[in-house]
């Protein structure tokens, strides 16, 4: 680990100390709860994938022939699931990516009635991918138009799919200057200079390489701690009208490559977004936005940490104290791998400090998406973690192989050619999930109680849906080469939800923050729905409101500065709030 210098040492420790008062304070008293429903927890998770319609396998990315040593890693990755109105008829639908070259992807349209139908071959983006395999998918409204158009990094380039607002979409990467060649699974989407679009990031995880037709086989890390020879980070800036282009000089942003995820969320309170990387076989990097198109690089905040394999970047107030923490997913498991999940709160001063032991959510295993949600609308976001990399043959494992390719580093890692053939053998596969509630002052694993319990599939993508528009949020789990599964809560409680539409801001009102005053406390929420790792989650926000479901009032702080304060709400529906035409700033 590279050290840091002597005063960010003493900041850390300074921070840790504040930490401590916070796990122990701001995190110490639990609300009000609503009745807990059976199993104790508050909320019921029943798995329901086929009965609901979301019966679905996605394949499995296949490289060329000559990289058969290492086919089950690189094929891996690359199942995405985004959660998405793209018919705008208010509610919710489900896309999920199939990695597999020449792969068919899945639309699926909800009926209003708790079951789904794929409509992915009548809106044109079955074989959206073409020859390549699909992955990351990200949908967005490009032009401010009230559709939701879809971009979709593949194995070999990125497609970029028009909403036509009829209920299919047209082929415009060409138009559109989104045809980025590379291997991505990290995209995200934000407002950085304030025009009211939504530009876009793209970050590749390898170097450029054809894995269909390979001409260089040294394209894997040449370090399993310190690696800086992986693929490029790209800002596209929207120019209107669908229109894409790279920002001279990247915004600052110097990429390691290796990266899994791109987070997005205002972190200090400042009203502008700041990015997040969550990075493999390195340490994590940060950008925080100072304005007007200028970003610091403030990675040495998140560089005091044992974990190396950051993979999701999972943002939230996780305590309603009205600060950001990043959730970021690592490896755990001993005794070959020790890293743990980070949960890195943002502390006064300036400083990151991780709270993930002390508040119970450091391990879950070799850990991949996670997604922060009231499961029980009792004012606190649980946490749901899914995990496990490769299941093969249960009697033959590649960690020994693994860790000796992480040894030797240097040329012999970097070169495919080298590695062992992994064949049929396992690397943390059949790995329990992990559905961590919220208590108040920490969190408890509960998985044994929900439908979750006899879960060990190979799961990657994890969205938040609300698909009966009744204020239950389930959960949809992409697994690689393997069954969807579709987790249904069945609880209840009181809630209220907000579908925001921004007018001088991005009509998604990506990067909009809206705080909801109770008699007791407090809850925030940023809407930053493609947060995590390959999922997009539901768009609206949600608030569970615990026993005290009086709304004092709710404020709105939209991207472009002005504050909109909405009073006389009532619970148990969405509400629809437009941005004002004419600009309000916040007081």
């Amino acid at each position: 680990m590279k050290p840091a210098p002597r005063y960010a040492a003493l900041a850390v420790a300074a921070a840790v100390l504040g930490l401590g008062f916070w796990t122990r304070g701001r995190l110490a008293s639990r609300h009000g709860a609503p009745p807990a429903a059976a199993g104790g927890q508050g909320f019921r998770l029943t798995e329901a994938a086929s009965a609901s319609g979301l019966g679905y396998t996605p394949g499995r990315f296949a490289p060329h022939p000559s990289l058969a040593n290492l086919a089950p890693r690189l094929g891996s990755l690359g199942v995405s699931v985004a959660v998405v109105d793209f018919d705008g008829d208010g509610w919710q639908d489900v896309f999920v990516s199939d990695p597999a070259r020449g792969g068919r992807n899945r639309l699926f349209r909800n009926r209003r009635d708790g079951t789904f139908v794929d409509a992915a071959a009548s809106a044109g983006l079955a074989t959206a991918a073409g020859e390549a395999g699909a992955m990351r998918a990200l949908f967005f409204d490009s032009r401010n138009a009230g559709r939701q158009d879809l971009l979709l990094t593949t194995s070999s380039c990125a497609v970029f799919f028009a909403n036509r607002g009829d209920g299919t979409f047209r082929d415009e990467t060409a138009r559109s200057g989104l045809r980025h060649c590379g291997v991505s699974y990290a995209a995200n989407v934000l407002d950085f200079d304030g025009d009211g679009r939504l530009d876009v990031v793209i970050a590749d995880y390898f170097k450029p390489v054809d894995l269909a037709r390979p001409s260089d086989y040294e394209f894997m890390p040449d370090s399993a701690v310190a690696a800086r020879n992986g693929g490029p980070i790209v800002v596209y800036r929207n120019m209107g009208d669908g229109v894409f282009r790279p920002v001279a000089g990247n915004l600052g942003i110097v990429s390691r490559g290796w990266t899994l995820a791109v987070g997005a969320y205002d972190l200090r309170g400042t009203g502008r977004t700041d990015l997040y990387f969550a990075t493999d076989f390195n340490s994590d990097q940060v950008y925080l936005n100072e304005g007007g198109g200028r970003f610091r690089n403030a990675s040495r905040l998140v560089e005091d940490k044992y974990s190396r394999n950051g993979m999701s970047a999972e943002i939230a107030d996780v305590d309603n104290d009205g600060r950001a923490a990043v959730y970021v997913t690592n490896i755990h498991a001993p005794p070959y791998a020790l890293g743990t999940n980070m949960l890195w709160k943002w502390m006064p001063g300036g400083l990151f400090a991780d709270a993930a032991g002390d508040l119970g959510i450091a391990e879950c295993g070799w850990s991949w998406g996670a997604k922060f949600l009231d499961l029980d609308n009792d004012g606190l976001q649980d946490l749901v973690v899914t995990n496990g990399y490769i299941s093969a043959d249960p009697n033959k494992d590649y960690w020994f192989e693994s860790g000796l390719m992480g040894s030797a580093a240097g040329r012999v890692m970097r070169d495919a050619r080298n590695w062992p053939p992994m064949g049929r053998a396992s690397l943390a596969g059949r790995q329990k999930k992990c559905v961590f509630r919220n208590e108040g002052w920490r969190f408890t694993d509960v998985a044994d109680k929900t439908g979750w319990a006899d879960d060990r599939s190979d799961g990657r993508g994890l969205a938040a849906i609300d698909h009966l528009n009744n204020g239950s949020l389930s959960l949809v789990e992409a697994n690689e080469g393997q069954p969807l599964r579709f987790y249904r809560n069945d609880g209840g409680g009181s809630w209220v939800g907000f579908k925001l539409v921004g007018r001088r801001s991005n009509r998604d009102a990506f990067g909009a923050r809206v705080q909801v005053r109770l008699k007791d406390k407090t809850l925030s929420r940023e809407v930053q729905p493609a947060n995590g790792f390959m999922a997009q989650s539901d768009g609206r926000l949600h608030f569970g409101l615990g026993r005290e479901p009086e709304i004092l009032e709710a404020v709105v702080r939209w991207p472009s500065g002005t504050e909109q304060r909405l009073e006389g709400l009532a619970p148990g529906r969405y509400h629809l709030v437009e941005e004002p035409e004419d600009p309000a700033p916040a007081r």
